[in-house]
């Protein structure tokens, strides 16, 4: 009889924790999601303006309204450099880049912690 109200209770607690535990997973998760959400739509029009290439500079800006952030900038041949670690929306940023046998330039960064990017190829306006 004991054995039987110690195994009913014993059970009680166990399904009691297991439920606590579960829903505090769900609270975290969703509001993780959320916010998640939230900073994707926040940052859905958003990329990086390459305003013009020179032979020795790369000129970017930020026509968004979020900042950009951690901004990397990729060549043709491969090779990457560091490009601004923060530009605001409407703030333009050279770097010095010699283009010499480039045939165009990706420039990633983030918005919010979402990915974006601009680029311009040999031929199109930005390419001076």
């Amino acid at each position: 009889m004991i054995a039987t109200v110690l195994l009913i209770a014993f059970t009680v607690v166990i399904g009691g924790i297991v439920s606590l535990w579960l829903s505090t997973l769900t609270t975290t998760t969703t509001g993780t999601v959320g916010t998640q959400t939230s900073n994707q739509t926040k940052c859905a029009g958003a990329y990086i303006k390459v305003d013009r290439v020179t032979s020795t500079k790369i000129i970017y800006s930020n026509p968004t309204t979020e900042s950009i952030t951690a901004v990397t900038i990729v060549f043709s041949n491969g090779t990457t450099i560091d490009g601004a670690a923060l530009v605001t929306p409407g703030q333009a940023v050279s770097n010095n880049a010699d283009r010499t046998n480039q045939t165009y330039y990706i420039l990633k960064g983030l918005c919010r912690g979402t990915p974006i990017e601009g680029t311009c190829r040999s031929g199109d306006s930005c390419w001076v």
